[in-house]
């Protein structure tokens, strides 16, 4: 974009966020992190009652199939289930009414191609007709953000983001 569009951008102000927009956007972010924790609490508590099923049920060669593939689909739920714990615990940690010139975890930012929310990853949420990314600042775009400033510009994947607003 070039400069003189970027200075008019930024001299119309910000697009309707406000901090009743950001506190809505971290609930239903909170909400869509616990969720995920509810939900696979459930799924493993639903293969627990079926390896118990499974173990009067049957016996010999199949019954040892059926424990293994068992096994391992707890198994795998339940590193979803510590990732998906880690996250929400991530979230919950995060001052998101810290204030900062820099992008910093917690901040909302406001650029010409979206919404982006630094905080954990959880992907694109819907919130009053606006889309948000949130993300993780570790990931590579995420670390891209940090600590940059309002009017900066950043490149990722041959795509430029230029900050406007910083919440």
């Amino acid at each position: 974009m070039p400069d003189q569009l970027q200075r008019l951008i930024l001299s119309f102000g910000p697009m309707q966020i406000d901090m009743e927009f950001k506190s809505a956007l971290i609930q239903l972010c909170m909400e869509k992190a616990q969720s995920k924790v509810d939900r696979l609490n459930g799924m493993l508590e639903d293969l627990q009652q079926d390896s118990l099923s499974e173990t009067k049920r049957t016996a010999g060669d199949k019954h040892e199939t059926g424990r293994a593939m068992l096994h391992l689909e707890r198994e795998k739920l339940a590193g979803q289930q510590t990732a998906a714990v880690a996250d929400l615990t991530g979230l919950k940690a995060i001052d998101f009414e810290k204030v900062s010139n820099n992008v910093q975890p917690g901040s909302l930012i406001e650029t010409d191609r979206g919404l982006f929310l630094l905080a954990v990853s959880l992907g694109k949420i819907k919130l009053k007709d606006r889309e948000v990314v949130v993300l993780s600042p570790a990931s590579p775009l995420g670390r891209l953000f940090i600590n940059e400033q309002q009017g900066s510009r950043i490149s990722f994947r041959q795509l430029s983001y230029s900050i406007l607003y910083i919440y």
